[in-house]
């Protein structure tokens, strides 16, 4: 498949790299990498997207800082030709380099991937234009820009000690177009083996269409029939077939071409990326000549000139020598074809500084502007101008203007003002919205990226099943495509949000619409770091983008349906919101929960209520009715992601909750004990057996009475005591019994760890006592006084007195 290596090939992929010429160091380094990759990214920064890119190529899910710079090379890796195998966050080395001040430093250095080529093993350091035109300004000895682009001069050095080439890879290299058809194409690798797709009818129909002449995308829908882009996209994830991605998106039928091979495809995209670039030159230059360039302030002058200019021709007013001048250079503009408002335009703005020098006083404009955001009083820019003022006169200077002072404190980072001010959330708030150039394309086809969150319900629930009350807040999840804003799933749980709750989601997607998304966003929350989320959807080709934390506007589509539900709900559970004599909200983890009112069905029924409301209204667009109509539509066209049913053992797998169970549990002739019940079968018995322990157990959180348990052979199924009497109950009522199943776990196993935290304690104690004894000599007093003591009725306290009795022995 693709002629791609993949994590499991070691050996192979060390022997390419030694005919390759990579010395025996770069070897140890490929092969450390291998083996004990780090994988774990640093997550980015507060404001970039971190990517879970499950690759079925590589076999691995790859972790990335950023989905606009450091995804677009590894999706480009993976579908290159070039390229054999891309390895993420290899490792740390230490390099060395120069100082700015020109010392010799030696610094840690983690690249971004190492790359296995089919004729060379180069690493690469992935930035953005902008980080590298800084670097080159700041660390002018280390980064250097060449005609090529930029070099890391301390990785080169490094690197080709060992054999290996070292490029910096800027984001500028691949466009938001191409990053977008990347992200619609490259998670369609591996679904299909190759012979599959290149034997398709449609397919082949399509490649003699194509090499009698370039088709466009429109054109062979028209000849072939809509079924054929999902074949197409297939046929360019598997390169059967080259479009014009790197210029066109897919979604552009009747622009997006395709050809029979990749150097026809890479030509056109240079033409029609020369023939965008000159016309947005053309743009750029018209736009500049235009009353739309100029600032608010100049316009308001330009105004007034011309209304001057009016008076000085109809002779209301007598001209003076500045006036002549002013008039014939207007005049000259206005020949040339400029608009009269740009013609008179002085644009003072951009003439330069008046007055004292402006470096003379920026150290101290800086201290005051950090008494500007200072907490817990921050100053306006008109009280901090006063203080400017005061002390620069004080100094013997001339200030600057309060203008001035302005545009200086506006040029500071808004962003940087919000988060020390208001945390992250102030600093999403404030951040202006991303140059389309370097945000995140948005997804092209329905169902390719769905937005999952998660939020409790703003009241109290019960819930009594054989006995047992819950007195939880219920948590929801929901599931929104991105493109078209469609609820595709939801589920709804005792407590906070959790796996239970995302098991939940997971599996109604999959009921209803049968398939795995190509990528899911999410906030980065506790329950999505869990490692049975992670793994359910690495395992089903299902790639994760970790939005920043706090910033709810990268994930509006959902963020809106769940305000909507959070608004409407509680109006209709009357009594469940009011705050308990103790006058705490039910927000409040320490509410009193007698002001549960209502049963956990109730809610439920009432939030699956608005769901089924909110499901087919608010439409996006108007060729369209509803989203789900819309959603339907395109899934029709492009039916993207990994096929599923929830019937597969393997769905079901991955859908169920890890739970921990001690090894001790399992009985070889009773079977498994989970909590309060025993689950066994004869599959359960006969691996028991034969493996003697197993690896992990699963509960199924729709069924308490089905759990599976992994071991080396493989999975198997096991069920519980009560099986019958549990699948007589509702869904509903199967539902809470299993949270509770759950539950009652997480409370034994709190109070096992707490009581073997006591135990430790105490051991630890005796043993203390017990050393410093043996340093001291034991007087006939002391000795006497220990056996003379009371001896209590707990065991500790027998052993510290010494009073216990030995049990009578045959010796």
């Amino acid at each position: 498949m693709l002629n791609k290596f993949s994590f499991s090939q070691r050996e192979k992929i060390l022997d390419h790299s030694r005919t390759l010429g990579v010395a025996e160091r770069g070897i140890e380094y490929i092969a450390n990498a291998l083996d004990a990759p780090s994988r774990e990214s640093s997550g980015g920064g507060l404001r970039s997207f971190s990517v879970n890119y499950a690759s079925a190529v590589a076999g691995v899910a790859f972790q990335v800082d950023s989905a606009t710079v450091e995804l677009k090379y590894l999706l480009r890796a993976l579908i290159g030709r070039d390229s054999l195998l891309p390895i993420n966050q290899p490792g740390r080395i230490h390099v060395r380099g120069l100082s700015p001040n020109g010392r010799r430093t030696r610094f840690p250095y983690t690249p971004d991937f190492v790359d296995i080529e089919l004729k060379r093993v180069i690493v690469v350091e992935c930035k953005t234009e902008s980080q590298l035109i800084e670097l080159a300004k700041t660390r002018r000895n280390d980064y250097v820009r060449c005609r090529e682009g930029y070099r890391f001069l301390p990785g080169e050095d490094y690197f080709n000690n060992l054999g290996m080439e070292f490029r910096v890879f800027c984001d500028r290299e691949i466009s938001q177009v191409e990053l977008a058809n990347l992200m619609l194409v490259c998670p369609q690798q591996g679904l299909l083996q190759r012979e599959e797709i290149e034997t398709d009818p449609l397919l082949l129909q399509a490649r003699s269409l194509v090499e009698r002449r370039p088709r466009t995308l429109s054109a062979l829908r028209k000849k072939l029939g809509s079924e054929v882009e999902h074949v197409l996209i297939n046929a360019l994830a598997h390169r059967c077939l080259f479009g014009t991605m790197g210029s066109t998106k897919f979604t552009d039928a009747d622009r997006f071409t395709f050809y029979p091979s990749e150097t026809n495809a890479r030509n056109a995209d240079r033409k029609e990326l020369s023939r965008i670039a000159t016309e947005q030159i053309r743009r750029q230059e018209k736009w500049s000549n235009s009353a739309a360039s100029i600032t608010a302030a100049d316009h308001r002058s330009a105004i007034r000139r011309i209304a001057r200019i009016a008076d000085i021709e109809s002779g209301s007013r007598k001209p003076n020598s500045n006036d002549r001048r002013i008039i014939a250079t207007y005049q000259q503009k206005i020949q040339e074809g400029r608009e009269p408002e740009f013609a008179a335009a002085t644009k003072y703005e951009l003439s330069g500084n008046r007055g004292c020098r402006f470096e003379d006083q920026t150290e101290l404009l800086e201290t005051f502007h950090a008494q500007h955001i200072a907490i817990p009083n921050p100053k306006s820019i008109r009280e901090t101008y006063g203080l400017v003022s005061a002390e620069i006169e004080e100094k013997g200077m001339h200030p600057v203007s309060y203008e001035t002072f302005r545009k200086f404190v506006n040029a500071k980072d808004p962003g940087a003002t919000a988060q020390k001010q208001s945390g992250s959330r102030g600093l999403h708030a404030h951040a202006p919205i991303s140059d389309i150039e370097t945000a995140r394309p948005e997804a092209l086809t329905a169902g390719q990226v769905v937005h999952v969150d998660s939020s409790p319900e703003d009241c109290r629930s019960f819930a009594k099943i054989a006995g047992l009350i819950s007195l939880e807040r219920p948590s929801f999840a929901i599931a929104v495509c991105e493109r078209t804003e469609h609820i595709l799933g939801f589920a709804v749980a005792f407590g906070a949000a959790s796996a239970f709750l995302l098991s939940l989601l997971l599996r109604d997607i999959v009921r209803r619409w049968g398939f795995y998304p190509q990528f899911v966003v999410n906030d980065g929350g506790p329950e999505h770091r869990s490692n049975m989320w992670r793994r359910a959807l690495a395992w089903n080709r299902c790639s994760i983008i970790n939005r920043p934390t706090g910033a709810p506007r990268a994930g509006q589509c959902v963020e809106s349906v769940i305000r909507a539900i959070n608004y409407g709900v509680p109006r209709k559970l009357a009594g469940s919101t009011r705050n308990d004599e103790a006058r705490r909200r039910s927000s409040n983890q320490y509410k009193s929960r007698s002001t549960a009112v209502h049963d956990f069905e109730t809610v439920h029924d009432l939030i699956a209520e608005d769901f089924r409301s909110l499901h087919d209204t608010s439409p996006k667009a108007f060729a369209h009715n509803s989203p789900r109509d819309w959603f339907l539509a395109e899934r029709a066209l492009r039916p993207v992601g990994l096929p599923a049913q929830i019937s597969e053992p393997m769905t079901l797998i991955e859908t169920s909750v890890p739970i921990n169970v001690r090894k001790m549990d399992m009985d070889v002739t009773r079977g498994l004990r989970v909590g309060l019940r025993n689950y066994s079968s004869l599959d359960l018995i006969d691996a028991v057996r034969e493996h003697k322990t197993f690896d992990q157990v699963r509960l199924d959180p729709e069924d308490p009475s089905t759990i599976y348990v992994q071991f080396k052979s493989g999975w198997v199924t096991a069920d519980s005591h009560d099986a019958d009497e549990l699948r007589g109950l509702s869904p509903i009522e199967r539902l809470v019994e299993g949270m509770h199943a759950r539950q009652r776990w997480d409370e034994n196993q709190d109070v096992r760890t707490k009581n073997q935290v006591k135990l430790n304690t105490k051991i630890d104690q005796l043993d203390a006592r017990a050393r410093a004894l043996s340093k001291s000599e034991r007087s006939p007093r002391a000795n006497e006084t220990s056996r003379t003591a009371s001896a209590g009725s707990d065991i500790f306290t027998r052993l510290e007195s010494g009073t216990s009795k030995r049990f009578k022995t045959n010796g």
